[in-house]
């Protein structure tokens, strides 16, 4: 994936879950974890 089409999608998730417990799965579960990993190493 091209890195500015990583940060547009990265901006995307971020404005549309502004706070990590709003992703729709149980408070810290494996796909929040996964996202929250993805947008460190971003």
């Amino acid at each position: 994936m091209r890195t500015d089409t990583a940060v547009r999608l990265a901006d995307t998730v971020m404005r549309r879950y502004p706070k990590a417990d709003d992703y729709p799965y149980r408070s810290w579960s494996y796909p929040q974890g996964y996202l929250l990993i993805g947008m460190t190493k971003l």
